[in-house]
């Protein structure tokens, strides 16, 4: 129930940074009937921004599996992908970013 309840604060949070920086995204999720999934997809405009979001602070390859499989198959490109954790550090890797939960989200 952790990883449930720590993607939902995340969600909510986003949200709410939204709100209060009149932001106009426009947020929504994505899954497939494998179970392949992405948590926060940004539209902007011409590009997508993707997001899965874990409660743990290890970091491993398959946390960026949905986000590889929703690339693969989308007609939009992706300009930005990052695995929100609950680690403290941020990190740049292969497949995309790694950031804090404390720095998600960043508007400014």
């Amino acid at each position: 129930m952790k990883g449930a309840l720590f993607e939902n604060m995340m969600v909510a949070e986003f949200f709410k940074q939204m709100h209060h920086t009149y932001q106009n995204q426009s947020p929504w999720f994505w899954r497939d009937n494998h179970g392949d999934e992405v948590d926060l997809l940004l539209d902007q405009g011409i590009t997508l921004d993707i997001f899965e979001i874990k409660a743990s602070e290890t970091i491993m390859t398959e946390n960026f599996k949905g986000m590889e499989k929703f690339e693969s198959i989308s007609t939009i490109p992706i300009s930005s992908k990052g695995l929100v954790n609950a680690g403290s550090l941020n990190q740049k890797r292969s497949y995309g970013k790694v950031i804090s939960w404390r720095d998600f989200p960043d508007f400014s």
